[in-house]
């Protein structure tokens, strides 16, 4: 079949896929009443319909109808000047039908199937933990299964924290996919993919890491976080508030300690204490030591990640502080993870299940709106209280100088 002959009908056809009342799922007309709508033989219709099919953006049902798989990009609908005519011809009606049959003559669910591949590293999504990453892994799987799609995961060979670029972007165009989603580190990756071609992507990452100008970005927000925890303790009484946090490759520390100076003198605190530590529990423990063995040591610690926290918890003893009852401490966890025991720890806890699901349901949104519809998403904590922000302590705790509070 020579495909120019038929482009012109394509193209009308395409441009009415970009536009409301388009959506996935949904009928279009009979073929032999669009084709008398557009003025062309049936033969050219069906033909043309043909090519949307071989594009995957149509499927037929047979004996029910042609129905939408997925939408074209928005700009797929633009037409030259020998399109025009049938581009203002198709603008006049609808090619859809309307939806007053029984719903048993929809498509079944494998014939709109998506194809959506993950990208992982060997680690898997390696700025996450790994309960977080089982969780994320799990919403995903979940809401692909439950929305009636399919995935593919992709395991992407690393150099330190990012792919090695020209080879893994070959690796990618190998793989075609209705939609992609990975972590947002990956982002240059992906654009070196496919250049100017910009597929229905979405990124899993942190609010507090750095934005993303091309697809969307599902995060957990711990700017969010940082600062609601901080604020806790302050409300909890105490003024001397320190702050732990995680410092690795795609998790840097030093957003948090800025939201940490920015929570602290938005309540009028001159006090600024902040340490970082990596995943090592050595690291923790020594980082921890460092914090209290200041001069003029926190009375309470927000600790911004669980991993950290086993190693905090570890140290406090050597230093004769226990959380809720000589020190105040929130921390940051992850629903699945568990905690140190031997504390009711008081936290700010996200889901990272929720994560997955609302990571598949923004690409979907992406599919099947075109581009159109774009939108990120930040995961906010709940908060557990617990026992070790509380201010049970029997003294005050002691004076502190205007040099301590704002110590070099």
């Amino acid at each position: 079949m020579n495909g120019d002959v038929y482009q012109p009908m394509v193209a009308a056809l395409t441009e009415q896929l970009t536009r409301a009342p388009a959506c996935a799922g949904a009928r279009l007309l009979p073929e032999r009443q669009l084709a008398s709508l557009f003025g062309v033989s049936y033969m050219r219709l069906r033909r043309s319909i043909d090519q949307l099919v071989e594009q995957e953006l149509l499927v037929r049902r047979h004996g029910s109808g042609v129905y939408v798989r997925k939408m074209p990009p928005a700009a797929a609908g633009a037409t030259d000047g020998r399109t025009g005519a049938v581009k203002r011809l198709s603008a006049t009606f609808s090619i859809f039908a309307e939806e007053k049959r029984s719903t048993r003559l929809r498509p079944e669910a494998r014939q709109v199937q998506l194809h959506l591949g993950l990208w992982a590293g060997r680690d898997s999504f390696e700025m996450l933990t790994t309960a977080t990453n089982r969780g994320v892994m799990g919403g995903i799987l979940h809401r692909v299964q439950e929305r009636g799609h399919r995935l593919t995961v992709h395991h992407l060979e690393t150099q330190g924290h990012l792919p090695a670029a020209a080879h893994q972007a070959a690796q990618v165009r190998a793989h075609p996919h209705d939609g992609h989603i990975f972590p947002s580190v990956w982002a240059p990756l992906m654009c070196a993919a496919f250049g100017d071609t910009r597929p229905p992507c979405a990124c899993l990452g942190h609010k507090i890491a750095e934005d993303n100008d091309w697809w969307p970005v599902i995060s957990i927000d711990l700017s969010d976080a940082t600062r609601r925890g901080v604020r806790r303790l302050a409300a909890a009484g105490f003024r001397r508030i320190g702050l732990i946090g995680l410092e690795k490759p795609g998790h840097p520390g030093e957003p948090e300690r800025l939201v940490y100076d920015q929570t602290m003198a938005e309540l009028g605190l001159r006090y600024r204490a902040a340490v970082g530590s990596s995943v090592e529990p050595a690291d923790g423990e020594a980082a921890t030591r460092r914090l209290f063995q200041r001069a003029a040591p926190p009375d309470a610690v927000y600790v911004a990640d669980d991993v950290v926290l086993a190693a905090v918890a570890a140290a406090l003893p050597t230093l004769g502080l226990t959380p809720g009852r000589n020190l105040g401490l929130i921390t940051l966890a992850c629903r699945g993870n568990p905690l140190p025991a031997g504390a009711d720890w008081s936290r700010l806890e996200f889901d990272p299940f929720q994560v997955g699901r609302m990571t598949v349901d923004s690409l979907l949104l992406e599919i099947e709106s075109a581009g159109e519809q774009l939108y990120s998403q930040a995961h906010r904590a709940a908060w557990r209280p617990g026992e070790t922000h509380k201010k049970t302590m029997k003294r005050p705790p002691k004076e502190v100088t205007k040099k301590e509070l704002c110590p070099a």
